[in-house]
């Protein structure tokens, strides 16, 4: 599902392998070096597979990257997807060692977040 954070702008989206999968990222608070690092994260931990295309949204809050990831609407009842993101927001963590990650597991729309993973 992809859904669009904002008509804003300032807004830009990278594309990234041979199924492109999106980083849409608030330019103006993020630079490409650094959401390019965040797409080489999501690469080598496999969330960015060569199975399904995958879109997500970055913002940087202080020194945190928020991202957000479109998900099904059950996945607060499902144990084990949770802890698939959980051991995720883990392994991209560890690319970022002075910044915390958090995820946005959001569903339909950008402000509707199902869960946080912090």
């Amino acid at each position: 599902m992809v859904v669009s954070p904002t008509d804003d702008t300032s807004i830009s989206t990278n594309t990234y392998g041979v199924f492109n999968h999106e980083i849409s990222y608030d330019n103006e608070n993020i630079t490409t070096n650094e959401v390019d690092t965040l797409a080489l994260a999501f690469t080598v931990t496999g969330f960015f597979s060569m199975n399904k295309t995958k879109y997500v949204f970055v913002e940087k809050v202080d020194n945190n990257y928020e991202i957000s990831i479109s998900c099904q609407q059950s996945i607060t009842n499902d144990t084990l997807s949770l802890e698939q993101f959980t051991q995720l927001r883990e392994s991209v963590q560890s690319y970022y060692p002075k910044n915390k990650i958090i995820f946005n597991l959001i569903f339909d729309t950008w402000d509707n977040v199902l869960k946080r993973l912090e």
